[in-house]
């Protein structure tokens, strides 16, 4: 609950009390400015903070998402920060690691990294070629300091030849230690159920966080459908050809749809809102929505 100090343990996403109701989380985007007077109205109950791009040549306090995450941090949100794995040394993740540390940060995202930035093509030369080698990092240097979160993906990851070996490779990543799952966004809510199912039957029993996109424009969706290897469905299909091509409600009616089915679903431990554009925080398109989803529980 933003407004009320959180104890030091709280601020771990997985040690929440049982009877906190987790409803909404966001991301923002560490490279565009920080409206925080707006996530005040918002109340979520953490924030992701984005990693983009490559920090070796700044100082670790210095890094733009480090200093994002510190300004929410002081204002009494708490922070998931992603942490891209794949061009950090054993030495500067370490670096890293002891300064979030060091500025109240409990909660991370280990992500591979996006294929734009990573600057090694060999595994063999690199300290963490995968996330689930970070992930036993974290676990073997800090204990559990860190609450560790992983990704999920209903479609399975884009590179990956089958559903089969996705699961594996989440598997691997929970049994080193994650703690939770932020799953890549869907928007259809079966694939939301066939993941958790598909978990169960993998041996996988942590929170899972239902990510989810509030839709702009057709493009976007086409965008998305085409970065994500989703599969088409024909309600989906009809409704990204039904929709209002006014970008302030496109994708508004499917994002309320779906958030309510899955805040209604105790398989979920809540919905995570993906950053596409900090603007939208500023002119409150992303306030009118979730107020407009959280409408049924008032």
């Amino acid at each position: 609950m933003v407004g009320a100090k959180h104890s030091e343990m709280n601020r771990k996403i997985i040690s929440l009390p049982k009877e906190y109701k987790r409803r909404i989380s966001i991301e923002v985007n560490s490279n565009q400015p920080l409206f925080i007077n707006k996530l005040f109205s918002l109340k979520p109950d953490f924030i992701g903070v984005t990693w983009i791009g490559n920090f070796e040549d700044v100082i670790v306090e210095d890094i733009p998402p480090i200093k994002m995450a510190q300004t929410l941090i002081s204002n009494d949100f708490i922070v998931l920060l992603h942490i891209p794995c794949r061009n950090l040394s054993k030495k500067s993740a370490v670096e890293i690691l002891e300064v979030i540390k060091s500025i109240g940060v409990r909660n991370i995202l280990v992500l591979k990294g996006q294929s734009a930035f990573i600057k090694e093509k060999d595994d063999s030369k690199v300290d963490f070629p995968y996330a689930g080698h970070f992930v036993e990092f974290v676990k073997q240097t800090f204990d559990d300091y860190f609450a560790i979160g992983v990704a999920g993906y209903p479609y399975k990851h884009p590179s990956s030849l089958s559903i089969a070996e996705d699961m594996n490779y989440l598997r691997d990543k929970v049994s080193k230690g994650a703690d939770f799952i932020v799953t890549q966004a869907s928007f259809d809510e079966s694939m939301y159920e066939t993941f958790h199912e598909r978990c169960l039957l993998y041996s996988i029993d942590i929170p899972i966080f239902a990510g989810s996109i509030i839709l702009k424009s057709p493009e976007e969706f086409h965008r998305i459908r085409r970065l994500c290897k989703i599969t088409d469905r024909c309600d989906i299909k009809e409704f990204v050809e039904n929709e209002d091509g006014n970008e302030q409600i496109f994708g508004r009616r499917k994002f309320v749809e779906l958030g309510r089915k899955i805040l209604g679903n105790r398989n979920f431990a809540g919905i995570h809102v993906f950053s596409v554009n900090n603007s939208m925080l500023n002119n409150d398109s992303l306030i009118d929505v979730v107020n407009e989803l959280l409408e049924v529980e008032r």
